[in-house]
């Protein structure tokens, strides 16, 4: 961030051009992965109105420095108009999914005076406790869709605390299946993600009836239930009528406590900071393809969970680091092992922004396109992997020229890859199993 040169040119003038000055904070999003990524200060602004892209263009590397003018939005700028030249300073890396009631300008990002931005921001930082119990009292509300460490179902009387970027920790109660009781107690850590509306309720149901869900990310479950009453005391200090109450605040300090007698540590789990893992440069790494007969893809057992739901998947807080790692690896890996023909031709099309059904392609021996779609863990095996519509479709159109390639083990040096060509074949034939959700891929049971 801080070594670039920014700039934008309108035909008109936009609002930033007469606002933006040095010393304001800006907040920046990244469309591809729908994310606030970046918080900067502004160190330097230009803003000025021009005849000719040229004479811009030599104003702001005047100013700022060198611009390359084969970059696209140079080369699709307006021939005349209006430019911003900025530079910032990076003060705070972040990762907080944007929030789905605002708009960030189409520059990419927000002033930090933003007044509806700064008071979602505020609401994001304050933990809550989702409360999914594996049964209700007779039953009546055993309807919700929820699906643990996946998705939360919920009514419109908490849509004002189901904010995209909120952390929290998940709580059941007494009632267990069957019948049966436990002990109340918190399960698992995660942050809020996308949230939408029930598309299943009627459209003029009342305000009231309306249910809303929302994405369950960075899903973390605890290896050993906390146990609600400690030493006879409550570790969240609420009135008894509050238990019932199925998303609550709660403060900070219960939050961390929770966390930290769960046996983890409260500032990794920071929702707002991305730490990237260290992982060894891509001339170090020596990917592999596992031996015939073996699968990074492994059966998943049936475990017992909260919620209504069946099991968790966990999301990595690094999995956009893990996935464009998981490419690389297979780029280096194709160019190595194909025919020197085909290797010419890989092309690394999610770099490149482009979103085809796949992350990367080549051209077999006929110069027919191979379509290769990579997913990647940082654990050893996968319990089950998602695909998009976009790339569910692209596999039956394609079929057998398009490939999974799994990657494990992506922030090692000895990466493993296996490869399934059309999966959708496999789907067909009963080996694997496809649920609609995104696409979930699982080996099917014997």
């Amino acid at each position: 961030m801080s070594d670039e040169v920014w700039f934008n040119m309108w035909q008109r003038r936009e609002r930033a051009y007469r606002e933006l000055a040095s010393g304001n904070i800006l907040y920046w999003y990244e469309s591809q992965t729908e994310r606030v990524v970046w918080k900067t200060r502004v160190l330097d602004v230009d803003s000025f109105p021009y005849s000719h892209k040229d004479d811009a263009l030599n104003r702001l590397e005047e100013r700022f420095g060198e611009i390359d003018p084969s970059q696209p939005y140079y080369v699709d700028a307006p021939s005349s108009g209006y430019c911003l030249g900025f530079r910032v300073e990076a003060l705070e890396r972040l990762n907080i999914p944007k929030p789905s009631s605002r708009k960030f300008r189409r520059s990419g990002w927000l002033p930090g005076d933003d007044k509806l931005f700064h008071e979602w921001l505020s609401k994001s930082e304050i933990p809550l406790v989702l409360v999914e119990n594996e049964a209700t009292e007779g039953g009546h509300y055993d309807d919700w869709k929820d699906v643990t460490g996946e998705r939360y179902h919920f009514p419109n009387q908490y849509r004002n605390k189901v904010v995209s970027g909120r952390p929290f920790v998940y709580y059941r109660g007494v009632r267990r299946r069957a019948g049966k009781s436990g002990t109340p107690e918190y399960f698992g850590v995660g942050r809020i993600g996308e949230v939408w509306k029930d598309l299943d309720m009627p459209a003029d149901a009342p305000k009231s009836r309306q249910k809303w869900f929302c994405n369950i990310q960075d899903y973390e479950p605890f290896q050993e239930p906390v146990l609600a009453k400690i030493d006879g005391e409550y570790v969240e200090k609420i009135p008894s009528n509050h238990w019932g109450i199925g998303v609550r605040e709660t403060p900070r300090e219960i939050f961390e406590r929770i966390l930290q007698l769960a046996g983890m540590n409260a500032e990794e789990l920071n929702p707002g900071v991305l730490d990237i893992p260290d992982m060894p440069g891509i001339d170090e790494v020596i990917p592999s393809a596992i031996p015939d007969g073996s699968s990074l893809l492994v059966q998943q057992s049936q475990k017992a969970g909260g919620g209504n739901g069946s099991g968790g998947r966990r999301l990595s807080r690094y999995s956009k680091a893990i996935g464009d790692r998981a490419e690389e690896i297979v780029v280096r890996f194709l160019e190595e092992n194909l025919s020197s023909g085909e290797s010419r031709s890989v092309r690394w099309v999610a770099q490149e922004g482009e979103k085809p059904g796949w992350d990367i392609e080549y051209r077999n021996k006929d110069e027919l396109v191979i379509a290769v779609e990579v997913k990647g863990t940082g654990g050893s095996s996968f319990p089950n992997i998602e695909l998009t519509a976009g790339e569910w479709k692209a596999a039956k159109e394609l079929r057998e020229r398009y490939a999974l390639f799994l990657v494990a083990n992506c922030r090692s040096r000895e990466p493993s890859i296996q490869k399934i060509w059309d999966p959708v074949r496999l789907y067909e034939s009963g080996h694997l199993n496809a649920t609609p959700m995104t696409w979930r891929i699982e080996l099917c049971s014997d």
